[in-house]
């Protein structure tokens, strides 16, 4: 019988682990809201650690970044936070930022996620170039890597109309 049980919960759960995000590279979706015609685009990049990075466009001049649990244990500690909580993010060996991010709740397929509340200096930083960028939530550390991620977030900005500060030289 629990044989049974497990097989059952195993058949429920595989529509939703195929929809977990890559762990090893970026990718993006740009998809059309059927009742406002509102293009979204987002791009992501998950982590074995259970977190994944999101970019996101939901509407023009709504262009947002933010880290989302994809594992239950660590959704817990997002949802025991406050309204904001400190993130501290780093790429490669640059100095480390520490940053007050919003908690927000029902975005990214996750209960609760954190965002930046400074997107373009995040996004900069990572699309300035390097080969990974770390960061720490709520006591866990985890990294991404920077590989093929310009490629993805400037489609994101682009949709939203966001620009770089600097235009980077390709």
């Amino acid at each position: 019988m629990r044989t049974l049980f497990a097989l059952a919960c195993l058949i429920a759960a595989t529509p939703a682990l195929a929809q977990e995000p890559s762990y090893t590279s970026w990718d993006s979706r740009v998809s059309t809201d059927a009742i406002t015609d509102a293009v979204r685009t987002d791009a992501w990049i998950g982590s074995p650690d259970g977190l994944v990075l999101a970019v996101l466009c939901t509407s023009p001049d709504s262009f947002s970044i933010g880290l989302a649990p994809t594992d239950p244990l660590i959704a817990i500690h997002f949802i025991a936070a406050g309204r904001t909580t400190e993130v501290a993010w780093r790429v490669d060996q640059s100095p480390a930022h520490f940053d007050q991010w919003s908690v927000r709740r029902g975005t990214g397929g996750s209960p609760y996620t954190v965002s930046t509340r400074n997107t373009l200096e995040l996004t900069e930083a990572i699309l300035a170039g390097g080969d990974e960028i770390m960061f720490r939530v709520h006591g866990i550390t985890t990294t991404f890597t920077l590989s093929d991620a310009q490629s993805h977030i400037t489609r994101s900005m682009s949709a939203c109309g966001a620009r770089r500060r600097v235009d980077i030289k390709e």
